[in-house]
Protein backbone atom coordinates (compact mmCIF):
# COMPACT_ATOMS: atom_id res chain seq x y z
CA UNK A 1 0.00 0.00 0.00
CA UNK A 2 1.30 3.32 -1.12
CA UNK A 3 0.76 6.57 1.95
CA UNK A 4 1.20 10.17 1.06
CA UNK A 5 2.77 12.19 4.23
CA UNK A 6 2.53 15.81 4.47
CA UNK A 7 6.49 16.85 5.78
CA UNK A 8 6.93 20.81 6.06
CA UNK A 9 4.33 21.45 4.55
CA UNK A 10 4.94 19.47 1.18
CA UNK A 11 3.33 16.26 -0.04
CA UNK A 12 5.78 13.21 -0.14
CA UNK A 13 4.72 10.11 -1.22
CA UNK A 14 4.06 7.76 -2.71
CA UNK A 15 5.67 5.83 -0.24
CA UNK A 16 6.02 2.75 1.08
CA UNK A 17 5.53 1.48 4.33
CA UNK A 18 9.26 0.56 5.02
CA UNK A 19 9.92 4.75 3.90
CA UNK A 20 7.19 5.50 6.35
CA UNK A 21 8.98 3.38 8.89
CA UNK A 22 12.19 5.17 8.40
CA UNK A 23 10.91 8.48 8.40
CA UNK A 24 8.79 7.80 11.92
CA UNK A 25 12.54 6.69 13.21
CA UNK A 26 14.43 9.58 12.01
CA UNK A 27 11.60 11.35 13.80
CA UNK A 28 10.20 13.12 10.85
CA UNK A 29 7.05 11.20 11.22
CA UNK A 30 5.24 11.51 14.31
CA UNK A 31 1.91 10.98 15.72
CA UNK A 32 0.61 14.43 14.55
CA UNK A 33 1.73 14.01 10.63
CA UNK A 34 -0.64 14.21 7.75
CA UNK A 35 -1.54 11.00 5.93
CA UNK A 36 -3.18 9.55 3.13
CA UNK A 37 -3.45 6.45 1.54
CA UNK A 38 -6.33 5.12 -0.77
CA UNK A 39 -9.71 4.55 0.90
CA UNK A 40 -9.16 7.50 3.50
CA UNK A 41 -12.01 10.40 2.61
CA UNK A 42 -9.49 12.57 4.02
CA UNK A 43 -5.98 13.35 5.41
CA UNK A 44 -5.93 12.63 8.89
CA UNK A 45 -3.50 12.35 11.66
CA UNK A 46 -0.46 9.24 11.40
CA UNK A 47 -1.93 7.65 14.59
CA UNK A 48 -5.21 7.20 13.29
CA UNK A 49 -4.10 5.20 10.54
CA UNK A 50 -3.68 1.48 12.27
CA UNK A 51 -0.59 0.47 10.36
CA UNK A 52 1.39 3.99 11.10
CA UNK A 53 0.31 3.64 14.81
CA UNK A 54 1.91 0.53 15.51
CA UNK A 55 4.94 1.99 13.90
CA UNK A 56 4.23 5.13 15.63
CA UNK A 57 3.74 2.82 19.21
CA UNK A 58 7.10 0.58 18.02
CA UNK A 59 9.48 3.53 17.58
CA UNK A 60 8.50 4.65 21.03
CA UNK A 61 9.49 1.43 22.79
CA UNK A 62 12.63 1.22 21.16
CA UNK A 63 15.87 2.13 23.13
CA UNK A 64 17.46 5.54 21.54
CA UNK A 65 19.85 5.49 19.02
CA UNK A 66 23.27 4.91 19.98
CA UNK A 67 25.72 8.02 20.85
CA UNK A 68 28.37 8.83 17.68
CA UNK A 69 31.38 7.64 19.77
CA UNK A 70 31.68 5.34 22.49
CA UNK A 71 30.87 6.60 25.60
CA UNK A 72 33.29 6.87 28.78
CA UNK A 73 33.07 3.98 31.31
CA UNK A 74 33.59 4.93 34.72
CA UNK A 75 36.59 3.97 36.78
CA UNK A 76 37.09 1.14 38.63
CA UNK A 77 36.79 1.87 42.71
CA UNK A 78 39.79 2.03 44.53
CA UNK A 79 41.30 -1.53 45.75
CA UNK A 80 39.95 -1.74 49.73
CA UNK A 81 42.41 -1.16 52.31
CA UNK A 82 43.81 -3.82 54.47
CA UNK A 83 42.72 -2.54 58.36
Amino acid sequence: MAYYVLLDGSQEGPCEIATVDRLVREGRLDRETYVWTAGMADWAFADSVPEIAALLRAAAAAPPPLPPEELPRAAPPPPAADS
